[in-house]
């Protein structure tokens, strides 16, 4: 399905402190803030991008096996992670790429199985 990253606002009625002050005359008291529970931030909506995003793969990639890749995988991998996205489904093209550049039983690739 892609990758889902939730999209937090601070809330507006504790102005991200999570607490809540009111006053009366001249007593005040604090609690926790109602909206956001004390969070002081509100989640407003979920953006899901159709595919991974072309760092989220890189940073699952294993350095030491990048290192030993050959100038051709490395242009191969330069041309998926160019895209912005990248779609790790079974029998994706993306996959297909990133398997043939880092082998099918390399960490890197056990690292994308578990984000796809």
């Amino acid at each position: 399905m892609g990758a889902k990253y939730p999209i937090h606002y601070k809330c507006q009625f504790c102005n991200g402190s999570g607490d809540r002050t009111s006053k009366v005359g001249d007593d005040e008291s604090t609690s926790t803030c109602g909206s956001c529970g004390g969070d002081g931030f509100v989640e407003h909506a979920m953006l899901i991008y159709p595919a991974t995003p072309s760092h989220v793969v890189f940073e699952a990639m294993d350095i030491s096996e990048y290192n030993g890749l050959s100038a051709q995988k490395q242009r191969d991998l330069s041309a998926v992670l160019s895209a912005g996205f990248v779609e790790l489904s079974d029998g994706s093209n993306g996959m297909a790429v990133m398997e043939g550049v880092f082998g099918s039983e390399s960490q890197t690739i056990e690292n994308l199985k578990e984000l796809a």
